[in-house]
């Protein structure tokens, strides 16, 4: 993912790489018998607005809230980010990061919240313990765009931004 400032206050994320951490068939990469979360989804990048709080202050809760678009190509000019595809009933889930291993070099730990996209494409999770999270963000099975994921820090401002978040077409 490119991360692009549109305006002062906007962010944009756009998928560029194609690194997959997890099987794309939705295996389990370690060979175990439960297929990771990541499985089929590309990695990406957040926002610059979810900064990790200073070591020697404690965490503090957060939450994370956005929109959900689809890739598209456009004329030269255009103002892409007003003009593309929302994605109705995507679903984002967060886990807690833990330690990353040799079998899990992310380190994805339980699913700790849960949410899906409205009809305008926006997604908003409740506040969440302070710490950092894996989300991924996958559209409904139909859909002709690939899911990503992401790691992003919730703190007391990690929310004060909207992530815009483009997902690839597969």
């Amino acid at each position: 993912m490119r991360l692009r400032r549109t305006a002062p206050w906007f962010l944009a994320l756009t998928v560029v790489g194609t690194l997959v951490v997890a099987c794309s068939d939705g295996s389990n990469p370690t060979g175990g018998p439960n297929p990771s979360p990541l499985a089929g989804l590309r990695a990406s990048s957040t926002n610059d607005s979810n900064t990790t709080p200073s070591p020697t202050q404690p965490a503090t809760p957060g939450s994370f809230r956005g929109t959900v678009m689809g890739h598209a190509d456009f004329a030269p000019g255009t103002d892409t980010l007003a003009a593309l595809p929302r994605i109705v009933g995507a679903t984002l889930v967060a886990y807690e990061q833990g330690q990353p291993t040799s079998t899990d070099p992310v380190g994805v730990g339980a699913e700790v919240a849960r949410t899906t996209t409205d009809a305008n494409g926006t997604f908003q999770f409740p506040t969440l313990p302070g710490g950092t999270y894996v989300v991924t963000i996958t559209p409904p099975e139909a859909s002709a765009y690939q899911g990503v994921w992401v790691t992003a820090t919730a703190h007391s401002h990690s929310a004060d931004y909207g992530w815009w978040v483009v997902l690839p077409v597969k």
